[in-house]
């Protein structure tokens, strides 16, 4: 696992982010021909109805570049990063329009393996959805868009073998920086599943930063995300989230006590 990039050990000891808002979406969808089990979508007006509650309540949007670079200033005030995983086609479609309405700067997350393909790795669960290729995704750049990586096949990291995922954690991006002429410094755990482990392996691949769906810890290899689909517009949910309530909250030690003993309860 040589590299040129800084060291695991240097990458690791990088100034923390204090906590920030980090928006995770999948799909800005308005029709969907089946169920939605997992709640990865949300439509075209609830969404520009988020954004617009940023931009009209003070909200900076930061790159995740940017918030590796300098946590500790992209942490300050109201900032927010918003990240989008897999590369739906209704990004381009419907999301993208939104987000340069707003001027607001976004991360996109793809399964390098399936440019201009659709969702494999969900077929038998959900709709058989279109990804963006290479057009789409050089005419977002051009619009600003950043692109991360997402794994080459969208395989859960934590089921692989050790090689297995430094090929999917590696290769995604080498071949994201092939395919698009750009560097590509943040990485997605699919399913939002890491370990210690793969957060070094994502740090010896020469990333800057890596997001999951841990909610009780924001470090630069592992950004706790808000599932902004399931906060449902623009109400309480979404302003608590937003100010950090729910992540502070399960941080509490007795928080975490009465969650522990209700699961025991009920098994």
């Amino acid at each position: 696992m040589t590299t040129t990039h800084p060291t695991r050990a240097e990458s690791l000891k990088r100034p923390q982010p204090g906590w920030m808002p980090v928006l995770m979406y999948h799909r800005i969808a308005d029709v969907l021909l089946h169920a939605d089990p997992y709640a990865l979508c949300v439509s075209s007006g609830e969404f520009e109805a988020q954004m617009r509650f940023l931009v009209h309540h003070g909200y900076r949007s930061v790159s995740l570049e940017d918030l590796a670079c300098s946590p500790g200033q992209c942490a300050r005030g109201k900032t927010v990063a918003i990240t989008f995983d897999d590369g739906y086609m209704d990004f381009f479609q419907n999301a993208l329009p939104v987000l340069q309405k707003y001027r607001l700067k976004s991360t996109v997350f793809l399964v390098s393996g399936q440019l201009g393909s659709y969702n494999r790795w969900d077929q038998g669960k959900i709709e058989r959805v279109p990804l963006m290729g290479l057009d789409e995704l050089r005419q977002a750049r051009h619009a600003g868009v950043s692109f991360g990586a997402h794994g080459c096949t969208h395989r859960p990291l934590t089921t692989l073998t050790p090689q297995e995922a430094w090929d999917e954690i590696s290769s995604s991006k080498c071949q994201l920086e092939q395919a698009l002429s750009a560097t590509v410094g943040v990485f997605s755990y699919p399913y939002g599943r890491s370990t210690p482990v793969l957060e070094g392996m994502v740090a010896d691949a020469g990333y800057v930063a890596a997001c999951g769906i841990e909610q009780r810890e924001h470090r630069l290899f592992n950004l706790s995300r808000i599932d902004a689909p399931r906060c449902k517009g623009t109400g309480l949910t979404w302003r608590l989230k937003l100010r950090g309530a729910h992540f502070y909250t399960r941080r509490m030690p007795v928080v975490r006590f009465i969650k522990r003993g209700i699961v025991r309860s009920l098994q």
